[in-house]
């Protein structure tokens, strides 16, 4: 992935290993560039990230773009919001027959990865 990168790094910074960036990535090849994108062969055209504004986030939110349907990124009715992924998962089993999707979108207050060994994704 680094090799990939090389122009937008500044390869002749020491590393812990006592040698360059660039001596350190030297030779390395991305043997599936549907696994590893470059910045010349990026996943999607425009940004990685995603500010979400509105009255469910009055302070914003960000997601990963391409973790989201493009779909769900306007929503207009309904949503519920859950305080953490136990109150997400009690009130969706709850009210599974009672919820259509297509008219409600789910939002997760403090529910989503916070990182650290075994971080948990909600999607």
């Amino acid at each position: 992935m680094l090799e990939g990168m090389r122009g937008l790094l500044d390869v002749d910074q020491l590393t812990c290993t006592g040698k360059t960036l660039g001596e350190n990535i030297a030779g390395a090849k991305i043997h599936n560039t549907d696994v590893i994108h470059t910045p010349d062969n990026p996943m999607q055209s425009e940004g990685g990230l995603i500010v979400l504004r509105g009255n469910l986030a009055p302070d914003g939110a960000v997601i990963k773009s391409t973790a989201a349907d493009p779909k769900l990124l306007k929503h207009a009715g309904r949503a519920m919001v859950f305080d953490d992924y136990n109150d997400m998962a009690a009130r969706l089993d709850a009210l599974r027959f009672l919820v259509r999707a297509a008219r409600w979108n789910a939002v997760g207050g403090a529910v989503g990865a916070h990182g650290g060994r075994g971080l948990v994704l909600q999607i």
